[in-house]
Parts: C-alpha cells; structure tokens; sequence
C-alpha cells in the first residue's frame, strides 16, 4: 500500500499507464475515440428504435383514451 500512495504522487496514481500500451495508444483520448465508433453502432439504433416505438405507441394510447383497456 505504501508503494501506491508516495510523496511523489499523494493520490494514488491518476490511472493505469498499463491501460494505454496494451491498447497502442499514447494518448487518453486516443483510447477514448478508438473505442467509440463500436459504442454508437450500438447506442445510435437502439435510441432511434425505442424512440420510434415509444412515439407510435403513445399516439396509440393518446388516440385510444378511455377505452377500456385504460382501466
């Protein structure tokens, strides 16, 4: 434990320098851009389908109000 907090570094270290040369990247916003074309393939369709569908959906409930399947 005394190896990771020093005089030289009282905080601890700020983040794993092990983290950047297995990734061959030099830079923490190299790394951080690497990895995000992969994260919005992901994120972009999933928001653009449940948005679609929460807004069809609630034209339906809105169109359907007081029916009997409101109760």
């Amino acid at each position: 434990m005394k190896s990771v907090f020093d005089s030289n570094q009282p905080f601890g270290f700020v983040f794993n320098q092990n983290i950047l040369s297995n990734a061959d990247v030099k830079t923490i916003p190299a790394y951080f851009f690497r990895f995000l074309p992969y994260s919005l393939i992901i994120t972009l369709p999933s928001f653009l389908i449940s948005a679609s569908l929460g807004i069809f959906l609630g034209i339906i409930a809105g169109y359907k109000r007081g029916k009997f399947f409101d109760w």
